[in-house]
Formats: structure tokens, sequence, C-alpha cells
């Protein structure tokens, strides 16, 4: 990832700015995602919808998270927090889970993995 910010931006940091942007409000739709998703006992949607996007925006403009994203190197942060949280609301999303859901949570895993080693704590939030 770093290696292709570098040969669009020709050493400027600017693609690595847009990208890991982008990625921060992909990641603050994920947890609202997940959120509206772990609130399903709720009886009121309204408030589940308020919820997933309180926090979503709380995520969002979050001094630390978003100093994150300012930071050229935050992206294998950013990626390892977009894909963490893809896993959670994968999993949150299905009632039953199968083979194949397995295969791609764990392919996710290992490019979480691979974005950060602290990453190896997926599993326990999944648990």
């Amino acid at each position: 990832m770093y290696w292709v910010g570098w040969q669009l931006g020709g050493g400027s940091p600017v693609p690595f700015h847009i990208f890991n942007a982008v990625l921060h409000g992909f990641s603050a739709f994920l947890l609202a995602f997940l959120i509206f998703h772990l609130g399903a006992g709720l009886s009121d949607e309204r408030r589940r919808t308020f919820a997933g996007l309180a926090l979503g925006a709380w995520f969002l403009f979050l001094p630390i998270n978003a100093g994150t994203v300012i930071y050229t190197y935050g992206l294998s942060d950013i990626l390892s927090a977009v894909l963490t949280l893809w896993i959670l609301c994968w999993l949150a999303a299905k009632e039953k889970i199968g083979p194949w859901d397995l295969a791609v949570i764990l392919f996710i895993f290992i490019l979480s993995l691979g974005a950060k080693q602290s990453s190896i704590v997926t599993p326990v939030l999944a648990f």
C-alpha cells in the first residue's frame, strides 16, 4: 500500500492522506453498522440507528483517531482497524457462520495481520 501511494504521488504524502481519510470514514461506517446490529435486542429501531450514527461520528471525530489520519504512517493502524471492524461486522450480521464465512474471516484476518501485528487481538474481540 505504501508503494502504491508513493507511486501515485511521486513522493508526495497527499495520496496517503486521502487514502487514510477514506479508510477512516469507512471504519466509522463499519462501527455504526456494528453498533446497529449489536443493538438488535432494542425494540426501538430509531434508538439503534441513533446509537450507531452517534458512535460512528464519535469515532470519526475523536481527536486521537482523526490524528492518525493526518499521520502518513498511520495507514497500518487505519487499515488494521478497517479489517478488524469488517470481521466483527461480518460476524454480527450473520445468524449462522458457515465454512465459507470462516474462510473469508480467516483471509481478512491474515490481511489484518499483514497490516499490523497487533491485529492478533481480533479473535479475542470476536469472542
